[in-house]
């Protein structure tokens, strides 16, 4: 994953942004939001492909919850994992 400022996508500027690559070519773009106590990641939409949301918030000095969800087209929303992790 790589986070970057600032950037314009067509017509829209938006705060921050982060763009991960896959082994199996695939590419996904991201808006950043920060929220009171968490930051999230959300996938651009396109058509016929669902998009994502990653969720990052803190659990305690050591630990952040984890929550990674999918948003089938047409369908409700999917918890794909959710996880508590740990510095080390």
């Amino acid at each position: 994953m790589i986070p970057y400022p600032h950037f314009f996508i067509g017509q829209v500027l938006r705060d921050m942004e982060a763009i991960y690559f896959y082994n199996e070519n695939h590419v996904i773009h991201d808006s950043i939001v920060y929220l009171e106590r968490s930051i999230v990641f959300i996938s651009e939409k396109t058509s016929n492909s669902p998009f994502f949301r990653l969720t990052c918030t803190p659990f305690d000095k050591e630990t952040i919850r984890v929550k990674f969800e999918m948003y089938p087209e047409g369908d409700k929303i999917m918890t794909c994992t959710e996880r508590k992790c740990k510095k080390k």
